[in-house]
């Protein structure tokens, strides 16, 4: 049943979305967060997350958070800096297209329909950047390198910076999310964290711009379009930053579920890898972006953050949670079907060929 109606998702079959909610999680309420964190992930995978705890703000000097919520400040300079990415001349965009590897390593300038996770063509453009690699020193992996930004003529070194910033900011986040995550399993709080020693340099930020279908819709019966395509991440954690336009949805138990912006908040979902960790106790949700029937364009800003590349992280002990998505890996393009062996292959070969898998040239 659940893979029938996510094949009628993939074929632009529009599903009314439920009321329910995801739950919020203050990360500043240390005693509570790991619970409600286990809880979250083990009924959907994902959930909004607000707040920073003290011990946070003093090790990593973290600005993101103002109180319990996220600096509104910052989220606007972010967002701004999305726009005006995405304004740059058609010229300027060529100019910082990303070098396609064929090895998941992902920077610059995504064009439109660039790439899909499915059959249908994903009404949107991206960029890619990470961790400022000095170029003047050689890549210890595959998804190490330079970022590709465009000419401070084209795109104003203020609103890099911006950019920069955040990318900092939610690799402050993610490390105490993996401490709340440990203490959830019931494991030591370093527990993910001494796999992540170095995961910052591998990680992803991408900048997406959603447009109505009718940018490239030919005729009214045309519905061979999306935003993204439903499909799980494939990686360890997710932190996405939404402007007000909506669209993101998560399925859950026969609906999709509206996950609106909610101001000083970030939304966080688990990965493939995270479900395969956990054995199926941690959910890898299955999620799209819809556009439908709007004139308005969506603006996001989604953060990968991985473990280390060469991380071989060992099992914790918990019960296992048999055949939770089965059914909808060919389609979804995912891996929680257990059909990766942890034990002998590092994260970084996996998800490098995982991102391979789905670049096409734009």
């Amino acid at each position: 049943m659940l893979a029938s109606r996510l094949r009628q998702s993939l074929r632009g079959v529009r599903r009314m979305s439920s009321a329910r909610t995801l739950p919020t999680i203050d990360l500043s309420d240390q005693a509570s967060a790991a619970a409600a964190l286990d809880a979250a992930f083990s009924t959907y995978g994902c959930c909004y997350i607000t707040g920073c705890n003290r011990s946070m703000r003093q090790e990593y000097s973290c600005t993101l958070f103002a109180g319990h919520g996220i600096n509104l400040e910052k989220e606007a300079n972010v967002m701004q800096a999305a726009h005006e990415v995405f304004r740059m001349p058609a010229a300027a965009k060529k100019a910082c297209e990303r070098p396609n590897t064929g090895n998941g390593f992902i920077r610059g300038f995504i064009g439109l329909g660039g790439e899909s996770g499915s059959e249908l063509i994903e009404v949107k453009e991206a960029f890619s950047y990470g961790y400022e690699w000095p170029s003047s020193s050689p890549p210890t992996n595959p998804l190490q390198g330079p970022n590709v930004w465009p000419s401070s003529a084209a795109f104003p070194t203020n609103h890099k910076k911006a950019l920069q910033s955040y990318f900092t900011d939610l690799s402050n986040v993610s490390k105490q999310l993996t401490t709340n995550m440990s203490l959830a399993l019931g494991q030591p709080a370093t527990y993910f964290g001494d796999y992540s020693q170095a995961g910052d340099t591998i990680s992803i930020m991408r900048a997406f711009h959603y447009f109505p279908y009718d940018k490239l819709r030919r005729n009214a019966s045309d519905t061979n379009y999306v935003g993204s395509s439903p499909h799980t991440d494939w990686g360890f954690l997710t932190l996405i930053l939404q402007d007000p336009t909506g669209g993101l949805q998560f399925y859950h138990e026969g609906d999709w579920i509206d996950v609106p912006y909610v101001p000083g908040t970030l939304v966080v979902n688990g990965g493939d890898y995270l479900s395969l960790l956990t054995k199926g106790r941690w959910v890898s949700p299955v999620h799209r972006v819809v556009n439908h029937h709007t004139d308005k364009e969506r603006y996001s800003m989604v953060y990968f953050y991985y473990p280390d590349y060469d991380a071989k992280i060992p099992e914790p002990e918990t019960d296992t949670v048999a055949a939770r998505q089965a059914g909808i890996a060919s389609k979804l393009n995912t891996l929680v079907d257990g059909s990766l062996d942890l034990s002998s292959v590092s994260f970084g070969d996996y998800i490098a060929s995982k991102w391979a898998n789905v670049q096409r040239s734009s």
